[in-house]
């Protein structure tokens, strides 16, 4: 019961290893599954039940649940929901089998009958505690992607609440994500990934003070932990003014016009200029921007890195597991020392834009994040996404208005492969890329309008691929609609496939917190370290 629970199938050697042994291919697999099923329900059902001892019913029943555990595995939604609920025909009050169709029905893209699930299994599990926590943390995750918190997902609606779930048989019994979140601290205290999660949805809703002593209490409980670690670094409750208000949506349709690669590329001497064209676009590019040596001596120290992984499951570097459409992507912390050489020169080439951007008056800005990404052959696109809650505050240039947890954030992409590469037959840009919805970090401009982001990632329109070649640079708004293409290389025989690899750095304004929702990659002993000066990359005293 426990095992299914943890997401570990039980037993079941015999029958998942026959299917596995019927061919490679992924459809006698399936079929192999589906056969196995339908035998081991053939027995349940007709053999009489004196015939067949307590011990085989369990083995027979270990069996089947791993059956469908796999058919999950492999994406056989179908087959897997019609497993686990023939099961509960004969297992009516099994809260681990419900909690297994919930999570197919979740994977299913079913989510509001994966949540109601879900919650009749927290209401009927005999089970401890912490396990209960554990899926009360399950079901608030649910209820944010069913109704994403206000500012914190596609901002249908800015001025939205957060979603409730009405459940299934009692009307009066509703539920939100914050509940789901405060009922699991409240069932297992020590729960450090509870105190997380409730210290982030705090953050979003701009309860910022409640949001600092959950993370405080996270960070303790998790001591490895770069969010908590950063969130508890980069604070300043008092830090709070109001930000402008949002400018009503037009009526009627949106339109906005069509932006290509070249229209998005700057310069970098002319700070005002480019500083403008960021603020209206909220990103720019810079082509050929490392030398050859720079790009050689990143992706050097990214591939140590991963290599490095293969010798340590635990490292606390690798973010891969956070990251969207993670198949066939690694992401990984990088060390800031290792690479500072190229850091220092790349940070002072772009301080004066930075200064721009940010705001920093001659400052210095905090570097909150530093690694890289490689996605190999096979990934797929992204959903458009931001990597940061809210929308960035949007004066003209000039002072920004000062808030708590709108803190404008930029990543900074660094570009270790050529991206424009073509296959030869069709001439398409096979490699994938960094593709941008540029002007939907403002909410008053018409790409920041919902109709826009809708049309962007339900029709791609709108959307700019940045295909480009290696030692490119590309400043984007941390809170830009964007993704990250499919890699669908397939060079011709008895050449490699590309892997498109890239670094990236994440830099926020002075004296602001971390930004609510970005994952803050860095290593630990990182964390809080460096800040970006116009001498370049320089420690903290």
């Amino acid at each position: 019961f426990i095992s299914l629970l943890s997401r570990r199938s039980v037993a079941c050697a015999s029958f998942v290893a026959a299917a596995r042994a019927l061919s490679t291919s992924s459809n006698t697999r399936i079929m192999g599954l589906q056969e196995n099923a339908r035998l081991i329900q053939s027995k349940l059902l007709h053999e009489p039940r004196e015939q067949v001892t307590s011990s085989k019913l369990e083995e027979l029943w270990n069996d089947y649940h791993a059956i469908a555990q796999e058919m999950l595995d492999v994406r056989c939604y179908t087959d897997a929901e019609e497993c686990f609920r023939f099961s509960l025909t004969q297992n009516e009050n099994n809260p681990a089998v419900r909690e297994r169709l919930s999570a197919t029905l979740r994977e299913a893209g079913r989510l509001l009958e994966a949540a109601h699930e879900l919650y009749t299994v927290i209401q009927d599990i005999p089970g401890p505690p912490d396990v209960r926590a554990w899926l009360y943390l399950d079901l608030g995750h649910l209820l944010e992607r069913i109704a994403p918190l206000p500012n914190s997902g596609p901002d249908w609606d800015v001025d939205g609440i957060a979603p409730i779930l009405t459940m299934k048989g009692d009307p009066s019994e509703s539920i939100t994500a914050i509940d789901c979140y405060r009922r699991a601290v409240d069932l297992d205290p020590i729960n450090g990934e509870a105190r997380k999660r409730l210290a982030d949805a705090l953050a979003i809703l701009e309860n910022h003070e409640e949001a600092l002593e959950e993370f405080q209490i996270a960070a303790k409980l998790l001591p490895t932990d770069i969010c908590c670690a950063t969130h508890v670094r980069y604070t300043d409750p008092e830090r709070s003014m109001p930000i402008p208000p949002i400018i009503p949506r037009p009526e009627g349709s949106v339109s906005t016009p069509q932006l290509y690669l070249q229209d998005l590329c700057g310069t970098i001497d002319d700070t005002d200029e480019t500083a403008q064209a960021f603020e209206r676009d909220g990103v720019i590019v810079f082509p050929s921007f490392l030398s050859d040596d720079e790009c050689r001596i990143l992706a050097t120290n990214a591939q140590d890195t991963l290599d490095s992984m293969d010798d340590d499951a635990n490292n606390d570097a690798d973010f891969t597991t956070e990251t969207r459409e993670s198949s066939h992507r690694s992401h990984c912390a990088l060390s800031v020392k290792r690479c500072s050489t190229v850091l220092d020169n790349v940070c002072s080439r772009l301080w004066p834009v930075l200064n721009k951007i940010l705001q920093a008056d001659g400052g210095s800005m905090p570097l909150l994040g530093w690694g890289f990404m490689t996605v190999d052959p096979g990934a797929a696109s992204q959903e458009l996404h931001k990597d940061v809650h809210h929308y960035d505050r949007h004066n003209d240039i000039g002072i920004l208005p000062q808030s708590t947890t709108h803190s404008r954030t930029v990543s900074i992409q660094l570009q270790l492969t050529d991206t424009n590469f073509c296959d030869s037959v069709n001439k398409n840009e096979v490699m994938g890329s960094l593709e941008v919805l540029p002007g939907s970090h403002r909410p008053d401009a018409s790409a920041g309008q919902p109709d826009v982001i809708r049309n962007g990632i339900e029709q791609n329109i709108g959307v700019v691929p940045i295909c480009v070649k290696r030692g490119t640079v590309t400043i984007y708004s941390s809170r830009l609609w964007h993704r990250g293409g499919a890699n669908s290389d397939s060079s011709s025989a008895g050449q490699p496939k590309r892997s498109r690899t890239f670094c990236f750095m994440t830099v926020t304004e002075p004296n602001a917190p971390a930004p609510p929702g970005l994952i803050h990659t860095m290593t630990m002993e990182d964390v809080g370290k460096w800040r970006v000066t116009s001498q370049g990359l320089r420690e903290n005293n």
